[in-house]
């Protein structure tokens, strides 16, 4: 599933694809997707890279934090 979140190095029809899916999750249900990316980031036995890879590429937009 990790690796399902990650846009990175998407061609580009798929990616748009993988937006339209995502885009249908309400805010708070991307925020979670969001909060379960920046745990598993930080866990030593998950691919952390992967993981901060899915934020920068299409997660990030849920942080509130963000400006």
């Amino acid at each position: 599933m990790l690796y399902d979140l990650d846009l990175t190095d998407r061609e580009e029809d798929v990616r748009r694809i993988m937006e339209d899916r995502f885009s249908a999750l309400s805010k708070e249900q991307g925020k979670a997707v969001l909060a379960f990316l920046k745990y598993m980031s930080g866990i030593r036995k998950a691919d952390s890279e992967a993981a901060l890879r899915a934020i920068a590429s299409y997660w990030d937009r849920f942080d509130d934090a963000k400006p």
